[in-house]
């Protein structure tokens, strides 16, 4: 009997261990504004937007090209020198994190200036 309640609880705590969790993003529903003046308010939002896209990829691209002569800085210092230990290892940043997600912030405040209306909806993309 011992024996069964054990398994129980241990097949419990494996199954319920083994679930992930939710991961959630945020959906945006734009509805434009319903006159002629803002909906080319709107159009005026789109400019700022690619340009702040645009600096985003450039930033992107700068801080991967900095993290590779880093790396093979690093890389080199290693096939040099006798002792690994003097080569400073270095810090990795993780570029994926250059924030693009700011200039969609201003676009949706922008919309919103000029009449539009957001809705916003959180829907669960893995771990459900």
């Amino acid at each position: 009997m011992l024996l069964i309640r054990s398994s129980c609880i241990l097949l419990v705590v494996f199954l319920f261990g083994c679930q992930s969790v939710p991961v959630y993003k945020t959906q945006y529903i734009l509805e434009p504004p319903r006159d002629n003046q803002g909906r080319s308010c709107v159009l005026s939002c789109d400019v700022p937007r690619q340009q702040c896209s645009a600096s985003s990829a450039v930033q992107q691209k700068v801080c991967n090209t900095q993290q590779q002569a880093k790396t093979n800085q690093w890389q080199l210092c290693l096939d040099t020198l006798e002792d690994p230990a003097d080569c400073q290892e270095p810090e990795i940043k993780d570029c994926s994190q250059v924030d693009a997600g700011i200039c969609e912030v201003t676009y949706r405040g922008c919309y919103q200036e000029c009449g539009g209306e957001i809705q916003q909806r959180r829907i669960c993309t893995e771990g459900c």
